[in-house]
């Protein structure tokens, strides 16, 4: 299934819901970067599956290092996790074990072997593991990612990008935000807010989708616009079977981060 959610506010819906935010960090990826991923079973220790979510993420933009991830829950006692053999640091517990390296070497393309140890029901140890392999790199190649790019305003708007080896899927998040004053002489704010899997190397976003109706406009203020791809393999669909395998269950998962595109809208 192909998840592609839109919202469109005016100035006064914007004024409710806080002012707009762009992607200058990756789709808030950096700082806690990456995809929470989906909510484990709850109950107690020792009466559900242990339920291990987490994925590893290539290095983005200027950051030299890539990042693992990994969420344990339903488990009595603290879990050791290891990916390619390198244990991961605990960073958390807030009843759910949460591990984090900021610094873990690995690259695009590259494979991850994910095993946890954990305390099983009887008191013996039990061992989850998973595979997945990041995809590679890959670029836009629609428009100049180098600095900030012009778009004609009141167009549709067509981003492409080459393949990336090895995705199941790319994910989009995007956000545009308009100042106009309208015809009636009242400074009006627009913005959009999208967030979408698809597994197409193309999106294609219709006038009225990142542009307010232009008839309504007397003149522009301000248009800007943020883009960011990035490719992911492993279960990402809502339902699909985990890939977490031997004593608990989960899904496990790479990510690819690919480019940022920055624009601003012109009008003639």
């Amino acid at each position: 299934m192909i998840r592609r959610t839109f919202k469109r506010m005016s100035r006064e819906e914007g004024a409710m819901k806080g002012t707009i935010f762009f992607l200058l960090l990756a789709v808030a990826l950096v700082g806690c970067r990456g995809p929470e991923g989906p909510v484990g079973p709850e109950g107690p220790a020792g009466t559900l599956p242990v339920y291990i979510t987490g994925y590893v993420e290539s290095p983005f933009g200027g950051d030299a290092t890539s990042d693992v991830r990994v969420e344990v829950s339903n488990v009595s006692g603290l879990p050791a996790v290891y990916v390619n053999d390198i244990k991961i640091p605990l960073d958390i517990y807030r009843g759910t074990y949460r591990f984090r390296d900021y610094d873990f070497p690995i690259s695009a393309g590259d494979s991850a072997k994910l095993r946890v140890e954990h305390a099983k029901y009887d008191d013996g140890l039990g061992i989850s593991q998973a595979d997945v392999k990041l995809p590679g790199h890959f670029m836009i190649t629609s428009h100049d990612t180098s600095g900030i790019d012009t778009i004609p305003f009141g167009n549709q708007l067509v981003i492409t990008w080459n393949s990336s080896e090895g995705a199941d899927l790319y994910r989009a998040g995007v956000r545009f935000f308009c100042r106009y004053r309208d015809t009636t002489d009242v400074n009006q704010e627009f913005y959009l807010n999208l967030d979408t899997l698809f597994a197409d190397t193309s999106i294609i976003f219709a006038s009225s989708e990142i542009f307010p109706d232009t008839t309504v406009i007397d003149s522009l203020i301000y248009y800007s616009g943020d883009f960011m791809i990035s490719s992911l393999s492993g279960p990402w669909q809502e339902g699909e079977p985990g890939n977490v395998t031997g004593d608990g269950i989960g899904s496990f998962h790479g990510w690819t981060d690919g480019a940022i595109l920055r624009f601003y809208a012109v009008r003639n």
